[in-house]
């Protein structure tokens, strides 16, 4: 019976490893749209930036975290490629992790068609080999979730994977993060005046850095449980 029991514990024990869910129920919840609270109201291509600023985040150093955003356009003419009104092929930050007041840890924007990605302090930039996917009027929906142990970062679209990001894309937030940037940023002239602020905006944040225990770790807390009671019974 022991031996069984160790069995199972060391097959649990491997199988522990996949990737994290986040507790939604749980997230701290932001409505945005035009809301001038939150976004950069300067406009058009040559005055302000037109970002959302979201601050008092506190992700605490080497904590998994999980943000959510919803992305939006006013009128048909939507997709990647600059101008008349569109999200811009030329430089626009899609989202950008900072630490206060002002300082860049990581950010993911799209470049010449391209998804690109940028740690703050460090020369150069990394292409990411992903199409930029085609996106509906509404209901955009990004997730951007960040697994500190395994030091992976999932990128997702309508539930959909684009990409997992891992060393050395991405810092590992050693700092913490006190606010994200997205459309745009605060990093930079390349960043000025890319947003139309009467084209597309954001319809919430979420964020979250609570992790649903899975399946396999409940099982291996169970069993670690019933071999603890084994052994004082055997005792």
């Amino acid at each position: 019976m022991r031996q069984l029991l160790f069995a199972l514990f060391a097959l649990t024990a491997a199988d522990v490893a996949q990737a994290l869910t986040f507790d939604w129920a749980d997230a701290t919840n932001i409505t945005l749209g035009a809301a001038t609270d939150y976004r950069d109201q300067g406009g058009g291509y040559a005055n302000g930036n037109g970002s959302y600023k979201i601050d008092g985040l506190g992700i605490a150093p080497n904590t998994s975290f999980a943000i959510k955003t919803s992305l939006s356009f006013t009128s048909g003419g939507y997709n990647w490629a600059y101008g008349d009104g569109k999200i811009g092929a030329r430089t626009l930050g899609l989202i950008s992790f900072a630490k206060s007041p002002s300082k860049q840890l990581f950010s993911l924007y799209i470049r010449n068609g391209t998804f690109t990605t940028h740690i703050g302090g460090v020369a150069g930039n990394i292409d990411i080999d992903t199409p930029l996917p085609t996106l509906k009027q509404t209901d955009n929906i990004f997730t951007f979730e960040y697994d500190a142990t395994a030091h992976e970062l999932l990128v997702t679209l309508n539930g959909t994977e684009l990409f997992t990001l891992g060393t050395p894309v991405i810092p590992d937030f050693a700092q913490g993060i006190d606010f994200v940037d997205f459309l745009g940023g605060t990093f930079g002239s390349n960043w000025t005046g890319m947003c139309r602020t009467d084209t597309y905006y954001l319809d919430y944040v979420e964020y979250t850095t609570t992790v649903i225990p899975e399946p396999t770790a409940l099982a291996l807390l169970a069993l670690g449980v019933s071999a603890l009671a084994l052994r004082r019974r055997a005792a």
